[in-house]
């Protein structure tokens, strides 16, 4: 028994011993040259593997390359990037417009005009119409005239004829009276020009009041009545109002037939425009000599040598 039990013993100290010495050896062989160890029995040191170093070398080697490239990475110079642009801010879309109505053409027509009483009035049935001539309109304003506005521009010829005719008259027989006549103790002489300021006020006050009502009168005939016509008549002449007619006829040379009274206002109209004409003329000639027109005739004439002396009266003005 004892036998048996100190041979057991001995065989685990020599195991112990074996595994100690083994593992000793091993762990300075790898300490000094970093190789594995390898066993191969009880009691014999094990032999480095070459697998070992070689895997030992080939870390070795990476970490070297990787140590150069780092290395390498730090001497590399650094490109310098251009710094990005930052992109455009987006632009806000504008707001659509709303698309535009169709437009509908309409054809523009001129609106009939209204038909008044004696709305048939043409220039041509009206007097002062004369051969070889005929009608001279040369700038076509009857033509495009109404029968309204046809009626305004024979008032206004007719008017403007009559105050050329008087106008005409006056100056003659104001320039040819010029001191021998009593009106305004004969202080009024010269140029019928100048004449005009040579009157006294109180004249031209009672002129104006006179002239004021003939036409007052006279508008009151030949258009409607604003106060009691419609609306659409208002401003219209009256076609039943004749031309230049205001009731002033104290010779009663107005003839009834209807013919003979359209030749008496041609005749009117056509002394009208010729004394129109004369009284224009009358005003430039004295404007450019300051003359009378009388003073003017009889220089030219000389009539005091055509006269026979004890036959040329004596006192006129101009003869002396």
């Amino acid at each position: 028994m004892k036998i048996a039990i100190s041979s057991v013993l001995l065989l685990l100290l020599t195991s112990n011993v074996n595994a100690f010495g083994a593992f000793g050896g091993a762990k300075k062989a790898a300490a000094t040259a970093g190789t594995q160890v390898v066993s191969k029995g009880k009691g014999k040191a094990g032999k480095v593997a070459p697998v070992a170093l070689k895997e030992k070398k080939g870390k070795v080697a990476l970490k070297e390359k990787k140590n150069n490239k780092k290395v390498e990475a730090k001497k590399a110079p650094v490109k310098k990037t251009a710094p990005k642009k930052a992109a455009p801010a987006k632009r806000k879309a504008a707001p659509k417009k709303a698309e535009p109505k169709p437009v509908v053409v309409q054809a523009i027509t001129k609106k009939p005009k209204p038909v008044y009483p004696g709305d048939n009035l043409r220039v041509e049935d009206m007097a002062g119409i004369l051969p070889p001539v005929g009608l001279f309109d040369p700038l076509g304003f009857g033509a495009r005239a109404d029968a309204n506005l046809l009626r305004k521009y024979r008032e206004a010829e007719l008017t403007h004829g009559r105050i050329a005719m008087i106008a005409s008259l006056g100056f003659l027989t104001g320039e040819a009276v010029a001191g021998v006549t009593p009106l305004f103790d004969g202080k009024v002489t010269g140029a019928g020009i100048t004449q005009i300021g040579q009157v006294p006020t109180l004249f031209w006050i009672f002129f104006g009041i006179g002239a004021f009502a003939i036409e007052t009168d006279r508008t009151q005939r030949m258009i409607y009545d604003p106060s009691t016509c419609p609306p659409e008549l208002k401003n219209r002449y009256n076609p039943e109002y004749i031309a230049g007619d205001i009731g002033f006829d104290p010779f009663g040379l107005k003839p009834d037939d209807p013919a003979e009274f359209k030749i008496k206002q041609t005749k009117e109209l056509q002394n009208g425009r010729l004394a129109m004409l004369a009284s224009a003329g009358f005003l430039a000639q004295e404007l450019s000599n300051k003359k009378g027109i009388v003073e003017n005739i009889i220089g030219d004439l000389n009539i005091k040598a055509l006269i026979p002396e004890g036959l040329l009266p004596e006192g006129i003005p101009f003869l002396s």
